[in-house]
């Protein structure tokens, strides 16, 4: 029941954001642009496509992810829909879990949208059951982020959040590597770099559309980023709406 309700649930929150073709053409289509626009001439090569291919497509992933549940979110606060989501016997982690999967599949669809864009425009190679693997990876490590960027939503109000949320997750991207190689990044950033939840989410990406390793301590480290936003978005919540239930 608790699944049959979740999908109910993503089925509205698509036909919501089907029925606006502006925010349906921008989110399918940003991450494309940006790799036309900034790392195109940087893709010389097929190894070096190939990285730049697994690297916005973890940028597709996360740019829908902190746009729908930041921002988002922080505007639903101010519709009345939202405070009568909360009067109904519904869990929130079902109303979380609902726009999760209408989330993943916008994610899915821009990724799918610039992975057509850099094989069409350059060498990178990458077969059938590889971008399946590397989408289904980056929908199930996508969940952090998805947290991270509720919290940013319960926190804020919708003026802030948009400011908040591009701030948060361009230096997040940057940090973990999403434009810039992070061998290429100063030596100070290359520190900090290791231990961000981007930089594991690239690493996952690299994995299948780069063969490198993937190691433990990157899937732990994921985890554990997992962990604590999930016990920060839901303290947030509380503190905000004074309920207990997850």
């Amino acid at each position: 029941r608790a699944l049959k309700l979740s999908l109910y649930l993503a089925k509205l929150k698509l036909k919501e954001l089907f029925r606006q073709p502006s925010y349906v053409v921008g989110t399918l289509m940003f991450p494309s642009m940006f790799f036309l626009f900034f790392a195109l001439p940087n893709a010389e090569g097929e190894g070096a496509a190939n990285l730049l291919l697994g690297s916005f497509s973890a940028y597709a992933f996360l740019g829908v992810i902190f746009f729908q549940f930041g921002v988002d979110l922080a505007n639903e606060k101010e519709n009345p829909w939202y405070e009568f989501q909360q009067s109904l016997p519904i869990q929130s982690y079902q109303l979380f879990f609902g726009r999760v999967l209408a989330t993943l599949l916008f994610a899915l669809l821009a990724e799918l949208v610039l992975i057509f864009v850099v094989l069409l425009t350059t060498e990178a190679k990458l077969d059938i059951l590889t971008i399946t693997k590397l989408s289904l990876s980056l929908c199930i490590a996508s969940l952090p982020f998805a947290f991270l960027a509720r919290s940013i939503g319960i926190l804020f109000k919708a003026k802030a959040a948009l400011p908040v949320t591009n701030i948060f997750y361009l230096s997040m991207a940057f940090l973990g590597g999403m434009w810039i190689p992070p061998m290429a990044l100063p030596e100070s950033i290359q520190k900090i770099s290791q231990y961000m939840p981007t930089r594991y989410y690239s690493e996952i990406a690299w994995h299948f559309t780069s063969e490198s390793n993937l190691t433990r301590n990157m899937l732990f480290g994921l985890g554990a980023w997992l962990v604590g936003a999930a016990l920060l978005s839901q303290f947030l919540f509380y503190i905000k709406s004074g309920k207990t239930r997850l």
